[in-house]
């Protein structure tokens, strides 16, 4: 699913589903975005999921667990700079691409940093749809990860939870979720994206992946440069932009 606005608002969407002891995902989606969108902090559970077999935290999990659980959790963006400068972008998403066979680069027009990495959502759902069946495999890190994004706040999650936990018939920390807010000086479009994933009743592992870049005002992209420090002063924007659209679509999807 893909749709463009009058204004240059974009919305790019896709959902998954693994059935029970299957391990290949059934990836479904519209027409393909025309051009790919920065990812935010979308990708934060994967990074560290690849960070977690380099030789810095290789043999450190406590380590790894100390700055991987905030930057899952809430969102944090100190302990993510750290593996991404320590590790470094290559070997991350290299490793993401040797994890699940997605492979993504940075944006090349901008300052090479974490949320610079352009993403399709129907890339975004097989990644996450692939850390899915490793936790079920009960691999460890994939485990911790998504127990991580059970524990997203509900603030940072743009409705997303609430309309998968609605449309799967499950309780809301059933539904893992992860998403990615930002607006960039260079930028004059909000960027609110969304993952959910949920395990559902019978077995089945249903996921959804949710980009929006919504169109706003000089005023507002002003107000949001002067507003933003680390991250959740500017949810409300978000909320007010996009969030009925990420909620919609996650819904419609499932």
């Amino acid at each position: 699913m893909t749709a463009a606005a009058a204004d240059g608002s974009v919305v790019d969407a896709a959902a998954f589903t693994v059935g029970p002891g299957v391990n290949e995902p059934s990836i479904v989606q519209g027409a393909p975005a025309t051009s790919p969108l920065r990812c935010a902090s979308l990708l934060k559970p994967l990074y560290f999921w690849a960070a977690a077999s380099q030789p810095a935290y290789r043999y450190r999990l406590d380590a790894w667990s100390a700055l991987a659980e905030p930057a899952v959790t809430i969102s944090a963006n100190d302990s993510t700079v750290t593996i991404w400068e320590t590790c470094g972008p290559d070997a991350l998403l290299d490793g993401i691409t040797e994890l699940t066979g997605v492979h993504w680069a940075s944006d090349p027009s901008a300052a090479r940093s974490f949320g610079r990495v352009l993403i399709r959502a129907d890339e975004v759902a097989r990644a996450y749809a692939v850390l899915a069946v490793c936790a079920r495999a009960d691999e460890q890190v994939a485990g911790s990860l998504l127990g991580w994004m059970r524990q997203v706040p509900e603030r940072q999650t743009f409705g997303a939870r609430a309309a998968a936990a609605r449309r799967l018939g499950v309780t809301p920390t059933d539904v893992a979720a992860k998403t990615g807010w930002f607006l960039d000086e260079d930028e004059t479009a909000l960027r609110t994206h969304a993952v959910t994933l949920t395990v559902t009743p019978d077995g089945a592992i249903r996921g959804t992946a949710v980009l929006t870049a919504v169109a706003v005002e000089e005023t507002v992209r002003t107000e949001y440069a002067t507003t933003y420090v680390h991250g959740e002063e500017v949810l409300p924007v978000h909320w007010e932009h996009a969030a009925e659209t990420i909620a919609r679509t996650t819904a419609s999807l499932l």
